[in-house]
């Protein structure tokens, strides 16, 4: 059985603490034991060890767009195993249909 050990990000940029807030919603969405204060999101992890990451904001991105960028960052490391269904059927298909509405589909 792998060793769980703690992944702390470090988040600076604009609205930093929005975003934390944001990021641990979603990993606790995820079935992570996550928390935030301030600017620093910790969740644990089966890495084995303690990792420290700084991860800074792009000044123009929303923080919900900001949240999910960090969590695809943390997928692309391997510390973080994101569910392939991110949205309910009903949710894929309002989206379809504002797609079709500005003719991006068909």
């Amino acid at each position: 059985m792998p060793m769980e050990g703690s992944i702390q990000l470090r988040l600076q940029g604009v609205q930093a603490e929005i975003v934390a807030a944001k990021v641990a919603q979603r990993l606790q969405a995820l079935g992570q034991a996550a928390t935030h204060s301030k600017t620093m999101v910790t969740y644990t992890e089966s890495c084995g060890e303690t990792l420290e990451l700084n991860v800074e904001l792009e000044p123009n991105d929303a923080p919900d767009f900001a949240a999910e960028k960090v969590l695809d960052l943390l997928a692309t490391k391997g510390l973080l195993e994101l569910k392939d269904l991110w949205m309910s059927p009903e949710e894929e298909t309002e989206l379809r249909n504002r797609l079709k509405s500005l003719g991006y589909i068909e």
